[in-house]
């Protein structure tokens, strides 16, 4: 292997190792903030495991709850247990938060597993100030 070719991988694996050093804080802090958001889904969660509707409602965001009042989505939830059961527990994947010009935001896919039966639900939590807050939800 010749002295040129050597230098050119040689500066190439720098530039690349360079650009992986300078980008993985911005990883860490996306994988940071992700778990931030999950772990807030997971206190919206389970307070409708508990059926605490009005501290599930209370943990949404000023959009949230202008789109719903917490009279409606209490019973939205009342009829979910009417139809399948108690909610036993949600399943959700691991969210991975992403920021563009609208804020943070991080969506999540999440098994709602009821006495009788299961529902998917894609759920958008996003960033105010810095408290992330239940966006939407929409079952699938």
């Amino acid at each position: 292997m010749s002295d040129r070719a050597w230098s050119w991988r040689k500066k190439l694996l720098l530039i690349v190792g360079g650009a992986l050093v300078l980008s993985s804080p911005i990883f860490i802090w996306l994988g940071l903030e992700g778990h931030k958001a999950h772990v807030a889904f997971i206190e919206f969660s389970d307070a409708l495991i508990e059926r605490n509707y009005e501290r599930a409602y209370a943990l949404a965001s000023p959009d949230f709850r202008t789109a719903i009042e917490e009279p409606a989505f209490a019973a939205q939830q009342m009829e979910l247990c009417a139809r399948l059961g108690a909610l036993k527990r949600v399943k959700s994947s691991v969210s991975e938060a992403s920021v563009n010009q609208d804020g943070w935001s991080s969506t999540i896919a999440a098994h709602f597993i009821f006495e009788k039966g299961e529902i998917l639900f894609e759920v958008v939590m996003k960033k105010r100030g810095d408290r992330w807050q239940l966006y939407k939800y929409r079952s699938l």
